[in-house]
């Protein structure tokens, strides 16, 4: 919301205001391996002390200089920051908490994760009205003290690897997952383009030139046979398929408060907070779940399960249900889908062999990203091609005909982007089946969603099953000497 805002007063471009958007999460995932390898080498503590700092500095830059430039730069390095702060808390969980209370140290990483989130989304919510620069204040208010207390607060953890740094692994690794985001981004926006499916083309070309030199390294930045691993594959597909299905709830659920029930940013933002708060007790229960002896597989299978029954419930209803229908199959899903990713986080920690800690789990956040991004194009053009495809074919059923039918279609986007009243003949009809055509689509989207997570449910089962320990010491090693 406040991007969105900033890009309004800014006055950007569509393509800036695009860029803008996307810029925070494109930063996160194309460098959190490469933050990884830097806390090993460099020291956890002093990044983590130094990415508060730099996070303040860029937002507080925001704030005070009304710059197209200074405010892209600015969320760009903030964006940075905040995938260190995550990656780098996360990697600390095993070195202040013993193997047997790993599990409950996760799930307080992951409840106080949410808990910050969602009191900086409330207090941007206040914020919004008074202006979109107060909203960059808060973050220097929590993060100058953040910085004079994690050196006092955290424990040193000891660096590793100290050869040379495969900066071409790094480099492909980065700029791949960048394209690759962008490249999805794109095509959400415009299916039909040539230079989105261009940049598509060019991120599987990267990654793959990635995954050759890092297999020719005797000491890549990354251990790219992990993806042999039954173990980390279950991982890597868990936060992919978790995070996409996530992705449909989330924009689906703005949609409603913001759109059909015409509130408010704080009252909009206010009722995502049962959905997001769910989460917070999920990451809890699951991470004592953890600890007191259940595996993350049959963690990840039940909350799998649980937020498919989520998707399953929400089928039935409609935009124009009343929020306490909605809120039941949300707070399934939200509960399921983050039960299912604090096995997830305990499965990278479990799999990162010590020579490579910081890249491997650092990879969950670049994981969760792309995942989620996949999502939201699959999501966005699900709704808007079922939706325009459903409202031609209602205009058609009462006798308009193809080309009227299309003209206005384009006349209500045209409306919806401009926030004028449609110039449409008859409205009231076109909002009739339009209402029809969305609720098509939004029952399309619960449907895959339930899809991917009994998929989900089905793959982590049978990755994760144990082998007996014969086989697997073969496979293993035939494994080690494939690489």
């Amino acid at each position: 919301m406040s991007i969105a805002t900033a890009a309004e007063s800014l006055g950007l471009s569509p393509f800036l205001r695009s860029a803008a958007a996307a810029t925070p999460s494109l930063a996160i995932a194309s460098t959190a391996v490469a933050v990884g390898v830097a806390a090993d080498r460099l020291g956890r503590r002093a990044l983590l002390t130094w990415s508060c700092v730099l996070a303040a500095a860029a937002c507080l830059a925001v704030a005070l200089v009304p710059v197209t430039a200074v405010y892209l730069v600015g969320i760009t390095l903030a964006g940075v920051a905040y995938g260190v702060m995550l990656t780098g808390t996360y990697a600390y969980l095993s070195a202040v908490a013993p193997p047997e209370r790993l599990g409950r140290a996760i799930g307080l990483w992951g409840t106080s994760s949410i808990l910050i989130g969602t009191a900086a989304s409330l207090a941007g919510g206040l914020l919004a009205d008074a202006g979109w620069r107060w909203l960059f204040v808060v973050v220097p208010v929590l993060c100058v003290p953040a910085a004079a207390l994690t050196p006092r607060l955290l424990p040193r953890m000891p660096r590793i690897r100290k050869g040379p740094v495969d900066v071409w692994g790094l480099a492909l690794l980065g700029l791949g997952l960048a394209v690759l985001i962008t490249g999805l981004l794109a095509v959400a926006t415009a299916p039909g383009s040539l230079v989105a499916w261009g940049l598509l083309a060019g991120a599987v070309l990267l990654l793959a030139a990635w995954l050759l030199v890092e297999r020719r390294r005797t000491d890549p930045a990354f251990p790219v046979q992990l993806f042999r691993s039954r173990l980390f594959l279950a991982g890597v597909l868990t936060g992919l398929f978790v995070n996409g299905a996530y992705a449909a709830p989330v924009i689906s659920l703005s949609d409603y408060l913001q759109y059909e029930k015409q509130g408010s940013v704080f009252l909009a933002t206010f009722g995502l907070q049962p959905f997001y708060l769910i989460g917070a007790v999920a990451w809890f229960v699951a991470g004592r779940q953890l600890s007191g002896g259940r595996s993350p597989r049959l963690v990840i299978t039940l909350g799998a399960l649980v937020s498919a029954a989520g998707f399953v419930a929400l089928l039935p209803l409609q935009q124009s249900s009343a929020y306490w229908l909605i809120l039941p199959g949300s707070l399934l899903i939200g509960y399921g889908t983050n039960v299912a990713l604090t096995g997830q986080a305990q499965v990278f920690i479990d799999a990162a062999p010590p020579e490579a800690y910081g890249a491997v789990t650092s990879s969950k956040l670049s994981v969760g990203q792309l995942g989620y991004s996949i999502g939201m194009v699959v999501t966005t053009l699900l709704l808007g091609r079922l939706t325009a495809s459903g409202v031609v074919q209602g205009l058609a059923a009462e006798g308009v005909s193809s080309q009227a039918a299309y003209a206005e279609l384009s006349a209500l986007n045209a409306s919806l982007l401009s926030g004028q009243p449609p110039a449409v003949d008859d409205l009231s009809a076109v909002a009739r089946v339009a209402a029809g055509a969305f609720d098509a689509a939004f029952d399309a989207r619960m449907l895959v969603g339930a899809v991917v997570m009994l998929a989900t449910a089905a793959l982590t089962w049978v990755l994760m099953r144990e082998r007996p320990a014969a086989a697997q010491a073969t496979e293993e090693r035939a494994a080690t000497e494939r690489v």
